[in-house]
């Protein structure tokens, strides 16, 4: 009986929605190949549930899964979310042992069966963040370099996402240079962690290269106001809010409403730039 929250794709993978925040937020994904299996990001201790269920409904053993495979790593987020929040919203993480874990140096390719799987540094949205170039379906998967493309986004124009500067290590220039890098192998598409497969890529990646040079902009105008972080949510709210309406989206306050948590955190990981010392 095929699941609810597992979608297939094509070439082998499948979309998990994590049940992470909310339906159709955050996405893993199952890539297949000749009985073997990776994940490519996995949600919060939360999913793992879902995660085990899509192995069994695809028939696959747990030690059929070669790879599990994150795409950023956050250094600095206990920092600026607690304790507390960190345990709610992503449960006791657990360490795992050294022996197990690998590192991909930039440009190395890994091997899932005989499919090679290619790790390229991409750093702008966090300093520990590769993307991963699947040759076999011509595509990347993503996590947050390339934005965020939630289901509610698609009008007859098609897929439209949003840059997502999200605390602790946001870096304008070097997110220009990493979508630039995405976009030189030609993707046929990309698969987003928030959300899911989207087509059309350069006209995607200059929706986001318009959009963070917009964000900067307004941080930079907003440097001194006394209420930095609330100017910064409404600045962004009609940022995005204007972009939605010339994409034909229908109801922008809902969408909007449904960015709240997207549009906070692209607030506070904006002031954090402001604030470096060097940037």
């Amino acid at each position: 009986m095929a699941l609810p929250f597992v979608q297939a794709l094509h070439h082998g993978i499948h979309r998990i929605d994590t049940g992470f925040h909310r339906d159709d937020f955050d996405a893993a994904y199952l890539i297949i190949d000749q009985g073997r299996a990776a994940f490519v990001d996995t949600g919060t201790n939360f999913s793992v549930p879902r995660l085990l269920a899509a192995l069994d409904d695809l028939g696959l053993p747990r030690e059929a899964v070669d790879f599990v495979i994150p795409t950023p790593l956050y250094q600095g987020a206990l920092a600026v979310y607690g304790q507390a929040e960190m345990d709610r919203a992503y449960g006791q993480l657990q360490p795992v042992a050294a022996e197990r874990v690998r590192s991909p140096a930039d440009g190395e390719t890994v091997l899932l069966a005989d499919r090679p799987l290619l790790f390229t540094d991409t750093p702008g949205h966090a300093r520990h963040h590769h993307c991963i170039w699947d040759a076999r379906s011509q595509g990347w998967f993503t996590g947050d370099t390339f934005g965020l493309g939630y289901p509610e986004f698609h009008t007859a124009a098609g897929d439209w996402v949003m840059p997502t500067s999200t605390p602790v290590q946001f870096e304008p220039e070097a997110l220009h240079t990493s979508i630039d890098t995405l976009l030189a192998r030609q993707p046929r598409c990309m698969y987003l962690t928030h959300y899911g497969q989207v087509d059309d890529v350069p006209r995607l990646a200059g929706l986001l290269h318009r959009q963070i040079d917009a964000m900067v902009a307004l941080a930079l105008r907003l440097h001194d106001d006394p209420r930095r972080h609330e100017a910064l949510v409404a600045g962004l709210q009609a940022l995005y809010g204007d972009a939605l309406r010339a994409h034909g989206v229908a109801d922008v306050p809902a969408v909007l409403a449904g960015l709240d948590l997207d549009i906070g955190l692209n607030a506070q990981g904006l002031a954090i730039w402001l604030d470096r010392p060097a940037r």
